[in-house]
């Protein structure tokens, strides 16, 4: 809060220490960190990296529950899988689909 109201500069080191940043490196180290963690980023996949920034801005303030099943959304949708409302889980083969019409008939018998 105090860095919000007031707008006060912090050093790097207190901006580590009050985790606003995960490292700290010496000027001279900066640009060739910097490169080190663009490639790293780079080397991902795009769709994995937009899911990611995704749930990141969808879960803050929300609840532990309300952040987890939104991070499992992401997950999925990042795997071209959709688990909104009326969706399927997964895809589903011929085979798949054969076996899910037969199985309420088997069910019925055993009644």
């Amino acid at each position: 809060m105090d860095l919000t109201l007031t707008g006060r500069e912090v050093t790097a080191e207190e901006a580590y220490r009050l985790r606003l940043v995960t490292k700290v490196v010496p000027h001279q180290e900066l640009m060739a960190t910097a490169e080190q963690y663009a490639s790293m980023i780079m080397s991902n996949s795009q769709q994995a990296i937009r899911s990611a920034k995704e749930t990141i801005l969808d879960v803050v303030g929300r609840t532990l529950d309300d952040a987890l099943r939104l991070e499992t959304i992401n997950a999925y949708s990042s795997l071209g899988i959709s688990l909104r409302p009326g969706s399927a889980w997964l895809s589903s083969t011929p085979k798949e689909e054969e076996r899910a019409q037969r199985k309420p008939k088997a069910i019925q018998r055993m009644r």
